[in-house]
């Protein structure tokens, strides 16, 4: 198995599975989803422990420099998510402060430009999967 990307969460050669799929697909881990949902501006409920593996601190990595967007829905999510996931996985496991910064370009009134391309993965990854 060639493994291309940071780990195999974000790309396996034989599988073409990403962690938003594996963590959609656990029946076992239903908490593994939720991380996933910040972009959206959707925050994880207080419950949810997501499993601590270097796909979850790849994943929050990334959503912390968007998260210094404040244009951005994820700015107004991360940091408590972040919080939650240092209290099950250990102080300082994933960022929790971000640096705020501006946008310099306008954001459109509509939600479209962040829904749509998180809507096309998921199709994607649904169809590719059956």
């Amino acid at each position: 198995m060639i493994t291309h990307d940071v780990h195999d969460c974000w790309y396996v050669a034989d599988s073409i599975h990403a962690g938003f799929a594996n963590a959609v697909t656990n029946t076992t881990t239903v908490a593994d989803v939720y991380p996933y949902y910040l972009p959206l501006g959707t925050l994880m409920p207080g419950s949810v422990r997501p499993t601590c593996d270097m796909c979850l601190k790849d994943t929050m990595d990334v959503f912390a420099s968007a998260a210094q967007n404040r244009s951005l829905p994820i700015s107004k999510t991360y940091v408590t998510a972040a919080q939650q996931v240092d209290v099950s996985c250990g102080p300082n496991w994933v960022q929790e402060y971000v640096k705020s910064t501006k946008s310099s370009a306008p954001r459109s009134m509509y939600p479209t430009d962040t829904v749509m391309p998180l809507l096309g993965l998921v199709i994607f990854l649904a169809t590719s999967l059956l």
